[in-house]
This record gives structure tokens, C-alpha cells and sequence, in this order.
């Protein structure tokens, strides 16, 4: 099905109370044109482009009316259907009304236009809308399928898979280290520079000095047991608590929110409860799942999942084809599926469940994508991330961030999913999200707020605003509750009743006090000691959960590892996974083929027809010489390769989909038909056209050499790759390697003449046995006639013959005009003709043992989320702050007590430009035909206005940003776009700031080197170095990086957290002081407070002339009061 972005309504925001919201610019869409949306029929949404007026008038209005309660319903213990549960209602005006948008895209009549819906029928008006509806009318619904699995299952006596978690005294350590700095060419050779680096660190921060030491770190544990009860966990030198103190319980069949700032410890404390122990200095305080303890807890580590926030697939496979691979690792035997269902066909039926539970049905044929291949849009991909999460069907998950990204329709039903899975299935599931709506925190049972890593709430969901409410804070207008339960430890940001100021808490600590005295945290104690005494019910559902994993398990797949399938059929679905990757990318592997052609015509033609005679001696060496070396060559790029798909290796390890030496074993079986045909286009061209032997016998000799070869080769460089954990070292491994290779394979140097310490390297050199068996192949049994200059003497008048006559090459003898040419290879290289296929076999030997040892190193790759990320600074400048990924996110999102920037000051050039578009629509090539992802779409903004664009994800919200940011150089683009009435001359692209979903930065540059590059290129001439520092230390300072401006970029896992690198990502281009600024998604990944900053600051750009386009996703009503007009797409 094709998805057309149509333009729904341009015109005012809609303030929460039903009112207007008046701005300097707005536009409305004349509804007499409008084209009509018909949910059924989406390509009957087209029609003629609208008129644009200049009004103020809001196109609706919302009337306030309590919100109608959700109701939900819940399976009992034996997992029948059991009673309707109602949640409490809350104040939800804001929420009802984003996702009131965000579904209207999904086809939502026209004709309804400028009724007024007050909130009593809000929620009768999403169903009417939603996508979730429009499966139901077709007789689907995942709480159906659900329900009909768990009277299947418990018909078959069959028990969900059920794990408690409980957690009493748990603190975590990270450590607390000196920065990490990057080496350069001063200093990477030089054994001082960590010393040098200690004492400079010490003088900037003689504090850092002092609690290093075992005395102040004891003195550190004393302050915190005088106001925390003693939690047994004793602080190593250098080391600090990322988690401090936390106790709490989750039942199965429940499901937590986990609230917090970025760098508060949401992530360590999921990683912490999913037995994620790795990366951290250590993890005290017992944890449980159900009877099990951590340690007994890693062999089920398929079971306790954590779903980390990015999303890492491979790019050129479908997203059928993404799913279906993991499903047929995961896929249980023929006992553990319901009866009578084929493996084939429980694939097929789970693949639609999931397909359809996250509406993604239409993105199956169609890439994953990231920012260099197009694919599915960022929304639909987040939602594929969600889907091949559930292919483990875990009892116990732990998702971070799962909604970043997602339109606000979209993160509700992702929500409503999980709660009817946890509900039917009886999961016990933890989920974090910062910017969570009031509909999606009230489908939550518990709460769980922390703050600088410590619990300043865990408790019962409708209970948590009362709490905080009764300490004296308040609720801002038009804020969300969880970014009300976020905020009140920030002094800046929360509200404070006028009769409690100077009564409330303000650190942490004072937050963590006092929840350990309230009374709902003498509950939550009772709770686990109740939930921890019943050892018989939590023994029954551990061994039933043992039980089912081994059940589910193929007869040869190990009982003690946590795979499923069976070796055999992880290797033969891997390959097949690698062969689809192949054939997606036939341009890389047409060029690469290609360029072997090329490679080998040119080569031939420097080499053509050499002589049978002593003179094509040296020409015929050099030709088997690069014969060999240029296809073994192409191994080196395994390098590359082994970091490339390395996360997605971990993640899937950690998902326990398949063996990492699976994927090794897979990369080979593919490898055999492509080196063949790569072997081929390189030899035949070169090996006729040089003169080589023309026998069938030498020329297949030299073809398997050479197939064996760049094989061997190929596992090589593969087991460098694979045996380094950064590619730093790697790569200057493998470049040795890559010298010590060429100089011993004794055609640039003889072995005789190597000395000992570089020659034994050649016995390791499958291209030394190579060498030598081409030789023998192409100079046994011919004999070679000399010829001048190599007959001596030689000249006019000179015999040719007689005893007097020389013959100047290795291999003859005097009187001879002509030798054998095994004389010859004996005498010039020391080749012995009785190696020939002996080398060949050690060949082969050497592949085997590179194979296995590449097994042997992958299976050591740690799993997604096990390693620390920190932070790289530059060796100029010394941060204060700690290295580790919580303190570089506290860094970026500011402290608990940030104190407000002022950006009253921001000065730009005011822009007159006017920006407008109409009757766009743009049309791509898909297999079979075409896609139109725009039809009709027409705009504009002027100077002054912030524009905001919304619409379901797959709308087409990004695609319009790149039309009309000329960021599309493919497909057909029809319409207007206009700047101030012309089209757009030759340097609009550089006066516009465009800020992309995808987050791409190079890697080795600082955050404030990346800035400066970007304003003194895109800045005008005339602007003084002074002024341009100035105003990118201004922005900076307003994205709350000044900690982190001298921070290496890095890649994600290693470097800037996402959140940090989307903050990057928006400076780059707002330090251009561009005439028009697009941005997409930039609140994405951010919390509430944050998102704010930014918008804020965004606003005040505005307000100073500047003209923006921005997408945003989930805004509360505090965010969404922020813009001036608003265009919504639909699908």
C-alpha cells in the first residue's frame, strides 16, 4: 500500500482549554478544498491543492470535560478472562489531544472538521480513529489473540512463563576515574602521559585528589549511612554509586514506569535488574528472579531481556526479512508449540501478530534503512527494534526508551500492547520513557522515580502525585505528570506552593530520606518480604519456567546454553541472512565484481604477451605475484566489516538468538560462490591476456591456488577483525600484518635473504605456500629459451651458439641457450617442486585454524549493554567530570539543580524570507511500479514563526523536510517551492540548517570543534573569528554542553550517549545562523525538561526572525503552546 502525505490542517494551535492559540503568524487550510479522507480507501485521499489564508481563527475547539476512565481487563491465576480493571482517572487534557492528532492522520473524515468534541467523547473519537480500530472492523485485535492463546495454552495445560523480580539493597558502583583522553602524536608513545594527566587533573580539581584515597572514600560512606539505612555496599578506591540504595519488588503480570533525567541511572538500574553486570565496577545487594539469584540467572539470560533505546539492524534487509530471522531462531520445538501447528506455520502466525500489534504490516517489503540506505521511516523502525524484542517472548523485560521516536498515537498503542501482553502473558515488565503522556503513565501499576541515582518514589502509579502533592509541589499547567515527578528536584524547573517554600526537599538525598520514612515505602518493604516468604509459590514458577526453556529447546541444541535452535540451523538461517544482504546490495557487489574486471584488463595490458623467453622471466613473476596479492587483498576489508556488524552481533547474543560463531560460519558458506566469481573476473582476463600457460591443467591449478588463498586470507584479516575490541587497534594489527605479508612472500625479497626475526613470519603466510605452488605451476616442465641481453655475448656478429656462449639467469648452465624452468624457480627462489600441493594443503590448514580461532575470539564478544560507554576528551582541555555514560548524560542535561540560561541576549540577522510550497507532491520507484509519499501538499512559513509538522509516523513528515530542503536527489518531485516568490537559487541548501533524524557526525572532532567547523564555513566571510567563538559558546551554553563541549563525538556505544549527540546534531546547524531552519524530531530522546529548553530556545530564535519547519512527536501542551502554526499529514 503507498503512503501519500496529504495535508490534513494548516492553522493555530489548539490550546488545551478548547481556546485559540493566537501567534503573529498563522495559516489555515480553506476547508471547501480540502481534500476528504476516507479511512478505508487511502488513495482516495487526493485532490486539488487549498488555499492559504492569513487568519487567526482556530479551525476547532476542544470543550473541558473530565476525562472518560480507561478500562482494562486482566486474566486471573489460572488465565481466564477475568473482571474489567479500572484505572483512576487524571486530568489528561493535553494527551487526549496530541494523540487526537497524531491518529486523525489515519483517517479521520474531513467533513468532521469543525465539530467541537468535548472530553467526555474524546476517547469514542480516538477509537473511531485509531489504526488499532481499523484492525478490530477486520476482526483482529491483539487482546483477542492474546486471550485465544492463553485458553489454547491453558486448555493444553500449559502455565505462562512467570519470574517475580525482586531486588533489597541494590547499589551499583561505576568508577569515578580521570577523564579518558585521546592519544595523539605527542603523546601516544610517551609512558608519562597518564602520570602527566593525573597531576594535571588533580590541579584543576584538588577535590579529586583527596577522595580518591581509601580515607576519604570511607569518610564519603559514613555521610551516607548517617541518613540511609546501612546497605552493606562499600566503595572501592576511585569509585562512586551510580544506584544507591534501592529496594522494591515487581510481580508477574505488573508493569513499572521508570522515570528520570537523563543521568539519573534509569538505564543502570535496568541494566541492573536485567543481570547486565559487565561495565560496571560492581553491582551490590541481592536481586532475585523469582527463586533464582544472579549468578544462577545468566543461564536464562534469553528470559530476562533488556531492550536498549537505539535501534541497530542491518540496513539493506527488509524488515520481513529482519523479523523472520529472528523468529527462526526463537521458534520452539514441536512439544513446546500448540498442537498441530508446523513450525512454518507458528512463524507465519506470530510474524502477523507482531506486524500487525505495532502496524508495520505495509513496511515488509521495504529496507530497514539508516542514514545512508533509505528505508522505513524512524518511527517505523523503532517499532521493528519493539518487534524483534518480543520474538523471545521473556518473562521479564526491561525496555529503555522504547517511545523515542514514535508520534504520540503510536507510543499510546506500543504502551496499550504492552500492557495487554504483561496482563495475558503474565510478563513483569519495566518500561523508561521521558516524555510519557498522561494516557500512557496511567496504564502503569508502579512508579519509579529516581534522581542523581537515588528512589525518590517506587510505589503504586495513582498514589505518586498525591505524594508529591502533599510535600507541597505542584502541577504546572499543562505539563504531564511524569515530567511533574521529574522536575521536583530541580529548583528551576518545579512549582512549589506558596505556603510549603523552604519546607520541601531539595537534594536527592533529602528526596531519598524522606521516601524511606513515608509509609508507602514501609508497603513496598512489606510487600517483598510478603512476596519473598512465599517460597513455594516462586519455586513452582521457576521450575516451570526451567522446565518450558528446556522443552522448547531442539534435541540438539545443548541443554545448557540458552539457544533454541540447533548449530546446524542457526549457520544455514545466518547464511541465508547474509545472502539476502548480498543480493540488497547489488550495487556494492557490482562494483566490487566489476572493479576485479577492471583491475585484472588493466593489469593485463602492462603485461601483455610476454615473451617465453628469458625476457618475460620477471613479467610472468609479477603477474602470479599480483594475481595472488590483489585478491587477497580484498580480505583486508573483513577489518571493516567485523566492527561494522558487531552491534547487531552483541544485541542478538544478548537476545540469545544465535551463536556468534554461527554468524562466522555463515560469512564463510557465502564466501564461497562470490570469491569464486571474484577469483574468476579476475583471472581469466589477466591470465590469457599476459601469456601464461594455455593448458587446462595450469590454468585450474592456478585458479584453485588462488580461491584457497584469498579464502585463507579472507579468515585472516577476519580473525584480527574479531580478536581486537577497538577498531584502533585492529587496524594497526592488521597494516603490520599487511607489510609482513607482502615482504615474506619471497617474491620482493628471497627467503634467503630474510633476516630470522621477520622471516619465521612466512611459515604463518598462506601467500608464501601460494607463491611457491603458482611458480612450480607455471614453470615445471617448460623449458626456457635465453635470450638477449640475458646471452652473453651478445651483439651483431656474436655466435648464438657454441661452448663459449653464457646464459645470464638463474637455472642454466654454460654452453645452454636454454634450461628447464624447474632450474630456474630452484635456483632464483629455492622453490622445491615436491611442495606443490603440500602447500596447498598447509593453505587449507591455515584457513581451518583461522576459522577456528575467529570462532573461538567472537565467542568471547560481550553482549549488547554489557560494555561502559564513557566519554573521550580532548588532551587540550580537562573536564571535571566523571568518564562514565551516567555522568556524561548528567553533564549534558545539566544537574539536578541547573540553574536557568539566559538566551535574552541572542542575536541573528532578522530574516524577510518567505518559504512557501504548494501542490508538492513527490514520487519514488519501488519494486514493481511507484510509491507518491507526498500528494498536494502546500505551506508556508514566514519570517518569525515557528512551523510545527505532525502526523502518524510514516506520514511523511520527513520526507517533506527533505523536499523542500533539496535533500532528495532521487524520484520525481512536481510542484512549487518558493523563497520570497522565486525558486530556490544555487546556494539555498547552504543557508539552510537542517536537522536530521539520524545523528551523523564525524567521529573524531570535539562537540566545539564540530560547531566551529560548521559556523566559520557556513557563517558569512565578513564574520570576525571573535564573534563566531562568541556566539558558539552561546549555543553551547543553551544546549547545556559546556561540560562536554571538548568531548570526542565518537560512535554511538562508544562516545556520546544519543541524547548528547541529538544535542550535537542541533547546534551544528544553529550555529550557521541559517535563513530557514528545518528540524526533525529534535525533542526526540529528550526528556521533558530538556525538550523544553530546546523549544524554548527555539522560540526565542524565532522571535528574533529567524523562520523554522519543525517535527515533533509526543508534545505536551506546554511544548505544542510553543508554535505558531501547525500542518498535519496524513498517510
Amino acid at each position: 500500500m503507498s503512503s501519500a502525505g496529504i495535508p490534513v490542517q494548516l492553522g493555530a494551535p489548539i490550546n488545551v482549554d478548547g481556546t485559540a492559540h493566537t501567534s503573529r503568524s498563522s495559516s489555515v487550510v480553506d476547508s471547501s478544498s480540502t481534500p476528504t479522507l476516507a479511512p478505508s480507501s487511502p488513495k482516495q485521499s487526493t485532490g486539488s491543492g487549498s488555499k492559504l489564508h492569513d487568519e487567526k481563527a482556530a479551525p476547532g475547539a476542544m470543550s473541558e470535560k473530565p476525562h472518560q476512565t480507561p478500562v482494562y481487563h486482566r486474566t486471573s491465576e489460572d488465565g481466564e478472562h477475568g473482571a474489567p480493571l479500572q484505572r483512576p482517572a487524571q486530568p489528561n487534557r493535553q494527551s487526549t489531544f496530541t494523540n487526537m492528532i497524531s491518529r486523525a492522520t489515519s483517517g479521520l473524515s474531513q467533513n468532521n472538521r469543525d465539530r467541537e468534541y468535548p472530553d467526555d467523547e474524546v476517547s469514542s473519537f480516538e477509537r473511531a480513529i485509531s489504526r488499532r480500530t481499523e484492525q478490530e472492523k477486520e476482526g483482529w485485535s491483539l487482546e483477542g489473540v492474546m486471550k485465544r492463546d492463553a485458553e489454547r495454552d491453558a486448555a493444553e495445560g500449559k502455565n505462562p512463563r512467570r519470574l517475580d523480580v525482586s531486588w533489597k539493597d541494590l547499589c551499583v558502583r561505576g568508577v569515578g576515574a580521570d577523564a579518558v583522553f585521546a592519544d595523539d602524536l605527542t603523546t601516544m608513545f610517551n609512558p608519562m602521559t597518564k602520570r602527566n594527566d593525573k597531576k594535571r587533573k588533580a590541579a584543576l580539581d584538588p577535590d579529586l585528589e583527596k577522595e580518591t584515597k581509601p580515607q576519604a572514600s570511607e569518610k564519603r560512606q559514613k555521610d551516607a549511612k548517617k541518613s540511609l539505612p546501612d546497605h552493606g555496599s562499600q566503595l572501592g578506591p576511585n569509585e562512586k554509586f551510580l544506584l544507591q540504595d534501592f529496594t522494591g519488588t515487581l510481580k508477574s503480570g505488573e508493569i513499572a514506569l521508570v522515570l528520570g533525567r537523563p543521568g539519573a541511572g534509569c538505564t543502570t538500574f535496568m541494566k541492573a535488574l536485567t543481570n547486565i553486570r559487565q561495565g560496571y565496577a560492581g553491582i551490590d545487594g541481592d536481586i532475585r528472579y523469582g527463586t533464582m539469584d544472579s549468578k544462577e540467572a545468566e543461564k536464562y539470560s534469553s528470559q530476562i531481556q533488556f531492550v536498549a533505546e537505539d535501534e541497530v539492524f542491518y540496513p539493506d534487509l527488509t524488515v520481513d526479512q529482519t523479523i523472520k530471522f529472528a523468529l527462526k531462531m526463537r521458534t520452539p520445538s514441536d512439544k513446546a508449540r500448540p498442537q498441530g501447528v508446523s513450525r512454518e506455520e507458528y512463524e507465519a502466525s506470530y510474524r502477523d501478530t507482531l506486524l500487525k500489534t505495532f502496524g508495520i504490516e505495509h513496511t515488509v517489503d521495504t529496507k530497514v534503512g539508516n542514514e545512508s540506505v533509505r528505508g522505513v521511516s524512524g518511527g517505523e523502525r523503532k517499532r521493528v527494534t519493539l518487534a524483534e524484542a518480543l520474538v523471545n517472548r521473556a518473562p521479564v523485560y526491561a525496555f529503555d526508551q522504547p517511545t523515542r521516536g514514535l508520534d504520540a498515537s503510536t507510543a499510546l498503542e506500543f504502551t496499550q500492547a504492552m500492557r495487554t501482553i504483561t496482563d495475558y502473558q503474565k510478563t513483569t515488565t519495566f518500561i523508561s520513557v521521558y516524555q510519557a503522556g498522561n494516557q500512557i503513565y496511567e496504564l502503569f501499576d508502579k512508579i519509579l522515580v529516581i534522581a542523581a541515582g537515588r528512589c525518590i518514589y517506587w510505589g503504586p502509579m495513582k498514589e505518586a502525585r498525591g505524594y508529591f502533592e502533599d510535600m507541597g509541589f505542584q502541577v504546572s499547567p499543562g505539563s504531564n505528570l511524569s515530567d511533574f515527578l521529574t522536575a521536583v528536584t530541580v529548583a528551576t524547573e518545579r512549582v512549589v506552593a506558596e505556603d510549603k517554600k523552604g519546607k520541601v526537599p531539595n537534594t536527592p538525598e533529602e528526596f531519598a530520606v524522606m521516601f524511606k520514612q513515608s509509609d508507602i515505602n514501609a508497603r513496598m518493604l512489606k510487600e517483598i518480604e510478603e512476596l519473598r516468604a512465599d517460597e513455594e509459590m516462586l519455586r513452582s514458577r521457576t521450575e516451570d519456567l526451567k522446565e518450558s526453556v528446556v522443552i522448547e529447546k531442539s534435541k540438539r541444541a545443548g541443554k545448557k546454553g540458552p539457544y533454541t535452535t540447533t548449530l546446524a540451523t542457526q549457520v544455514a538461517s545466518a547464511t541465508r541472512r547474509q545472502y539476502a544482504l548480498t543480493w540488497n546490495d547489488k550495487a556494492s557487489l557490482g562494483i566490487k565484481q566489476g572493479g576485479m574486471l577492471i583491475q585484472s584488463v588493466i593489469l593485463g595490458s602492462l603485461f601483455y604477451m610476454l615473451d617465453r623467453t628469458t625476457n618475460g622471466l620477471f613479467g610472468k613473476a609479477g603477474v602470479l605475484f599480483l594475481t595472488l596479492l590483489v585478491n587477497a587483498l580484498l580480505g583486508l576489508g573483513e577489518v571493516v566489516n567485523s566492527f561494522k556488524g558487531r552491534t547487531i552481533l552483541a544485541k542478538h547474543k544478548a537476545m540469545a538468538l544465535y551463536r556468534p560463531s554461527a554468524l562466522i560460519f555463515a560469512q564463510v558458506m557465502v564466501d564461497i560462490p562470490l570469491v569464486a566469481l571474484q577469483v574468476t573476473m579476475f583471472l581469466v582476463p589477466i591470465y590469457f591476456m599476459s601469456g601464461l600457460r594455455r593448458t587446462a591443467g595450469a590454468f585450474f591449478t592456478l585458479w584453485i591456488v588462488t580461491y584457497v588463498t584469498t579464502h585463507s586470507l579472507l579468515g585472516f584479516f577476519r580473525m584480527i577483525g574479531f580478536s581486537f575490541s577497538s577498531f584502533q587497534g585492529a587496524g594497526a594489527v592488521s597494516g603490520l600484518a599487511l607489510g609482513l605479508i607482502i615482504l615474506t612472500m619471497g617474491y620482493l625479497l628471497p627467503n634467503a635473504q630474510l633476516p630470522w626475526w621477520v622471516g619465521w613470519f612466512k611459515y604463518l603466510n598462506p601467500l608464501f605456500y601460494a607463491l611457491e605452488t603458482a611458480f612450480i605451476n607455471e614453470f615445471n616442465g617448460t623449458t626456457i629459451d635465453c635470450a638477449a641481453p640475458a646471452l652473453i655475448p651478445y651483439g651483431q656478429g656474436y655466435p648464438t651458439t657454441g661452448d663459449n656462449i653464457v646464459c645470464n639467469s638463474p637455472g642454466a648452465t654454460t654452453g645452454e641457450t636454454s634450461f628447464p624452468g624447474r632450474r630456474y624457480i630452484e635456483d632464483q627462489y629455492g622453490y622445491r617442486v615436491s611442495h606443490k600441493w603440500r602447500n596447498f594443503g598447509l593453505i587449507i590448514m591455515w584457513w581451518f585454524v583461522y576459522l577456528v580461532i575467529t570462532c573461538l575470539a567472537v565467542e568471547r564478544l560481550k553482549a549488547a549493554g554489557s560494555v561502559k560507554s564513557f566519554l573521550v576528551f580532548a588532551r587540550r582541555k580537562v573536564s571535571n567530570k566523571g568518564n562514565d555514560a551516567e555522568s556524561g548524560k548528567a553533564a549534558a542535561a545539566g544537574s539536578e539543580t541547573a540553574p536557568v540560561h539566559s538566551d535574552d541576549d541572542i542575536k541573528i540577522d532578522k530574516s524577510e524570507t518567505l518559504f512557501a510550497w504548494k501542490d508538492l507532491c513527490y514520487t519514488v520507484p519501488v519494486r514493481g511500479g511507484h510509491r507518491q509519499l507526498l500528494n498536494k501538499v502546500q505551506g508556508f512559513t514566514k519570517p518569525g514563526a515557528m512551523l510545527a509538522l505532525m502526523g502518524a509516523s510514516g506520514a511523511g513528515k520527513t520526507t517533506l523536510l527533505d523536499v523542500l530542503g533539496a535533500r532528495k536527489d532521487d524520484g520525481k518531485i512536481e510542484g512549487d517551492i518558493t523563497v520570497d516568490g522565486r525558486p530556490p537559487g544555487p546556494s539555498f541548501q547552504r543557508t539552510c540548517g537542517y536537522v536530521g533524524q539520524m545523528d551523523v557526525h564525524e567521529p573524531t572532532q570535539t562537540i566545539r570543534e564540530a560547531f566551529l567547523f560548521s559556523a566559520r564555513l557556513r557563517q558569512p566571510r565578513e564574520t570576525s573569528d571573535e564573534e563566531i567563538e562568541s556566539y558558539v559558546n552561546k549555543v553551547i551554553e543553551i544546549l547545556e554542553l559546556e561540560e562536554l563541549a571538548d568531548a570526542i563525538i565518537g560512535v554511538p556505544g562508544a562516545g556520546l550517549s544519543i541524547e548528547q549527540r541529538k544535542r550535537t546534531t542541533i547546534g551544528v546547524e544553529l550555529v550557521a545562523k541559517p535563513k530557514l531552519l528545518f528540524l526533525d524530531e529534535p525533542t526526540s530522546g529528550l526528556d521533558g525538561q530538556s525538550a523544553y529548553q530546546i523549544l524554548r530556545f527555539l522560540k526565542k530564535l524565532s522571535a528574533a526572525g529567524q523562520s523554522m519547519l519543525v517535527t515533533v512527536h509526543q508534545p505536551s501542551a506546554l511544548l505544542f503552546e510553543q508554535f505558531d502554526s501547525l500542518l498535519l499529514l496524513a498517510k
